[in-house]
C-alpha cells in the first residue's frame, strides 16, 4: 500500500509539472505574440523601442523556455529577433514586416507544440 501511495504522489507531481510547463510556455508564446502585434502597429521610424523590448523579453525567457522547446525553434526565434533589430536600426520597413510575420509564425508554432492535446501526446 505504501508503494501505491508513493507512486500516486509521484504521478500527480509529474502531471502537475507537465501542466505548469504547458501553461508557462503558452503564456510566453502569447506575450511574444502581443509584442509582435504592437510592433506591427508601430511605424518603422519608431520601432527601436518595441524591438528592444522584444529582445529584452526573449533574453529573459529564452533560458527557461529552452527546457521544453527544441533548440531549433529557439534558434529561429533568436535569429528573427536579431534580424528584426537590424531591420529596425536600418529603417528597412519591408524586412521589418517580413521578419515580424516569421516571428509570429514561430511563436504560434511554440504554442501549438506545447498545447495539451491528444495529438501532441500520441
Amino acid at each position: 500500500m505504501k508503494f501505491f501511495i508513493t507512486a500516486l504522489i509521484c504521478f500527480i507531481a509529474v502531471i502537475s509539472i507537465i501542466i505548469f510547463n504547458c501553461i508557462y510556455i503558452n503564456n510566453v508564446s502569447e506575450a511574444l505574440l502581443s509584442y509582435v502585434d504592437m510592433a506591427e502597429n508601430t511605424e518603422i521610424s519608431q520601432s527601436s523601442q518595441i524591438t528592444k523590448e522584444i529582445q529584452s523579453f526573449w533574453r529573459d525567457e529564452c533560458s527557461k523556455v529552452s527546457f521544453s522547446v527544441s533548440y531549433t525553434v529557439i534558434d529561429r526565434v533568436e535569429d528573427y529577433v536579431t534580424v528584426l533589430s537590424a531591420a529596425s536600426n536600418n529603417q528597412d520597413a519591408a524586412k521589418y514586416k517580413e521578419t515580424l510575420m516569421l516571428l509570429r509564425g514561430v511563436a504560434e508554432e511554440i504554442s501549438r507544440l506545447e498545447r495539451l492535446s491528444f495529438s501532441n501526446i500520441f
